[in-house]
């Protein structure tokens, strides 16, 4: 767990925190510094892990399940493994029930929105994401909320409903902003602009895109400086 977690968050430094580990005396983590080690790390041990999740459940280390799951996220995403990813979150969410977790129950339907999305679930898609937004309304989590709605606006987007995927992202945005999470805003003010292109309001979209590059630049978040420059690009053309 200490390791996927160290290696977690070498891969992914930016966006939705993955959940914190509390360190703990004798445990000994494998030394990873870089996000090719970790990306190594991970691939050797991808099917024990997923195992290590199951078995974390059935011991009723709900924490750990809950844990492990979330550092596996981003992993499993990236390397194509999106049933792993579905099947884990969803273990995720049933310990995040039993230890009566709502911010981990929230989190967990988050992540198994878009896990499902892709593997073209819609319609769970979006009972996950009204859940998360539940639970984390009734939190007063702000920082939850926006979350939400930029899953919302990832799943609209896969589905071509433009619209809808522009009006989650600004609402993304705007909590965020209560929040003061510029992370967040970043991330947000990316998929404002990509939207407003899609949606042909072309210069519109320019400004809003160089705004969340430089954001991304000054926070040194390489992964959406990619991303960021890629819908420049194509709203250009």
């Amino acid at each position: 767990l200490h390791t996927a977690h160290a290696a977690a968050l070498l891969l992914y430094r930016h966006g939705e925190t993955v959940s914190p580990v509390a360190a703990r005396p004798r445990v000994s983590p494998e030394s990873l510094t870089a996000a090719d080690e970790a990306s190594a790390w991970y691939s050797a041990e991808h099917h024990v892990l997923v195992a290590a999740v199951n078995h974390a459940a059935r011991a009723g280390f709900h924490r750990h399940t809950c844990q492990l799951a979330d550092a596996l996220f981003t992993f499993l995403h990236r390397h194509g493994h999106w049933h792993d990813r579905a099947a884990t979150q969803q273990t995720a969410l049933d310990a995040a029930r039993r230890l009566g977790d709502p911010a981990a129950q929230a989190r967990a339907h988050r992540r198994l929105a878009v896990a499902s999305a892709d593997l073209g679930g819609y319609d769970d898609a979006h009972r996950h994401l009204r859940h998360a937004l539940d639970l984390s309304a009734d939190m007063d989590d702000l920082v939850g909320q926006a979350w939400t709605h930029y899953h919302h606006n990832v799943v609209a987007g896969l589905q071509g409903r433009a619209a809808e995927a522009l009006d989650a992202a600004q609402r993304g945005l705007e909590l965020f902003q209560a929040a003061d999470d510029r992370v967040g805003q970043a991330v947000a003010l990316t998929d404002v602009g990509w939207y407003q292109g899609q949606l042909g309001n072309h210069q519109e979209a320019l400004d809003l895109l160089r705004r969340a590059l430089d954001l991304h630049q000054e926070l040194d978040n390489p992964t959406y400086q990619a991303h960021a420059w890629s819908c420049l690009g194509d709203t250009y053309q």
